[in-house]
């Protein structure tokens, strides 16, 4: 009998310690991405480092762009997987019609705003363009494709050059 007791008493405190444990992670809050302002110098060493590139393309007077990377960076998981992918981080900002911004628009075709553009350092004219509003779901599939390019020599499955 003092043996159940004991085994109870120790299952209980196993239980309270694991719930302790599942609240607390969930309770620490995910640091911010660090997003650094974009110049085409930037996506540049970004490219002579190897690195893959995301670019939030925004303006605060838009009223999309003031939600754009809420909207689709809202979880951890996204947060993560932008994080751990290496990918870095650079925000062009239209508000007052900065030059380096406007001009990566035109560049890729951006006739509105908001966009992110998805740059693989081994296709550096070819940057993933996802449009206006994006879910979270749209620029993860397109991280995680991107991040297959290389290994694909550029190719999807059927041989042809890809497309997002």
């Amino acid at each position: 009998m003092r043996a159940q007791f004991r085994t109870r008493t120790l299952l209980i405190c196993m239980a309270v310690i694991a719930v302790a444990v599942a609240i607390s992670i969930r309770l620490i809050p995910r640091q911010p991405l660090v997003w650094n302002a974009y110049t085409s110098t930037s996506l540049q060493e970004a490219f002579d480092k190897k690195q893959s590139v995301l670019i939030s393309l925004s303006a605060n007077w838009a009223i999309n762009g003031m939600i754009h990377e809420r909207t689709a960076i809202k979880s951890a998981t996204a947060i993560d997987t932008i994080r751990y992918s290496g990918l870095q981080t650079l925000r062009a900002d239209m508000t007052n019609l900065d030059p380096a911004a406007v001009q990566l628009a035109k560049d890729n075709g951006l006739i509105t705003i908001p966009a992110f553009l998805n740059y693989n350092p081994d296709f550096p004219s070819d940057p993933i363009v996802l449009k206006d509003l994006v879910s979270e779901d749209q620029l993860l599939a397109a991280i995680r494709y991107n991040s297959q390019r290389s290994q694909n020599n550029g190719m999807d499955a059927t041989g042809s050059i890809d497309r997002f």
